[in-house]
């Protein structure tokens, strides 16, 4: 058995499809559970979820070999599937571009969750005033992701996604309203609005955005470093020599699941437009560029985060520029 380990956002979906194409193995996909149900649904211990990994193997007669990816986070699976004699394995992309594709993509899901919104009421004041400037304000203008309507001009069932924006806006606006006068209070009555997407949002907006910036950088970074203190070289994998070598994936990847492997198995052009989940409105960019596209408030967060995790070295080793 085997387990891949990754926050997403790292061409897992895409991993899990070609390894359960080999007539050997069976990998799902954004599991916690077995049989393989959405995770939060009939979650499992590591415990458990590594002995279903092996139940299933022993039911076949060891003539398959069952793992998963992206489901389990950090170093959380290492010890029990490792223990069970099963290979682990994690996945590395360059933290700009993973804290970029994870940020924009659920963005709109943050900003719309009560349970997310009570969290707010811990930020302190002090530092909210801190953080709003223009910039800020601008980015979450130009954002794809946060301005609902793109979905109008990029759905083939416009009309039934024009209510699905009629709804989010509302909702959005109910929050910002209700933000409004819990956070803010008289100290901010007067202060001045402009409008974003139709609504008014000077100050709640922007705080929105970087606590769910930070909350990004803070998993990414956390995550990652559990990895890079538990495993060795040869079980990272980096994510743009995965998807882009094909010797790369027989060697570090394939190699390591079966014996033999077949080096037929991976076409040539093996690298298919799946690969990446177009999340970010700047997902062609490379690092840099995303970098620089980032409001300075960002790039401040993101240099303490790794500053506070310490992970610096580690992705220099693997060959990234930071």
């Amino acid at each position: 058995m085997f387990y891949i380990s990754s926050l997403g956002h790292s061409a897992t979906g895409w991993l899990s499809s070609i390894l359960s194409e080999h007539p050997d193995l069976v990998c799902f996909h954004g599991t916690r559970s077995i049989p393989p149900y959405d995770s939060g649904i009939f979650d499992m211990t590591a415990s458990e979820f590594a002995d279903g990994l092996l139940q299933l193997e022993m039911n076949c007669r060891n003539k398959k070999q069952f793992g998963a990816c992206h489901g389990f986070y950090g170093n959380y699976l290492k010890k029990d599937i490792e223990s069970r004699g099963g290979k682990y394995m994690a996945i590395v992309r360059h933290p700009v571009k993973r804290i970029q594709s994870i940020f924009e993509s659920k963005l709109l899901n943050c900003l719309t969750r009560k349970k997310y919104m009570k969290g707010l009421t811990r930020i302190k004041l002090d530092f909210y005033n801190k953080l709003i400037d223009y910039e800020t304000l601008k980015y979450a203008e130009e954002s794809k992701i946060f301005n609902p309507d793109f979905l109008i001009n990029n759905s083939k069932i416009k009309s039934s996604n024009i209510s699905l924006i009629k709804k989010i806006k509302k909702k959005l606006y109910k929050s910002y309203i209700e933000l409004n006068h819990k956070l803010l209070s008289f100290k901010y009555l007067n202060s001045e609005l402009i409008d974003i997407n139709g609504y008014k949002s000077k100050k709640l907006v922007p705080l929105l955005i970087i606590d769910h910036f930070s909350n990004c950088c803070d998993i990414v970074l956390k995550f990652d470093l559990e990895n890079f203190n538990e495993c060795d070289s040869s079980q990272l994998l980096v994510m743009e020599e995965m998807t882009t070598s094909r010797e790369y994936f027989m060697d570090k990847i394939l190699s390591n699941l079966v014996n033999d492997p077949d080096k037929y198995f991976l076409p040539d052009d093996f690298q298919t437009k799946e690969v990446y989940n177009k999340h970010s409105k700047i997902s062609k960019l490379d690092a840099e560029s995303t970098y620089e596209k980032w409001p300075q408030i960002f790039k401040h967060i993101y240099n303490a985060s790794l500053k506070q995790y310490d992970t610096k070295k580690n992705y220099v080793s693997l060959g990234y520029k930071i």
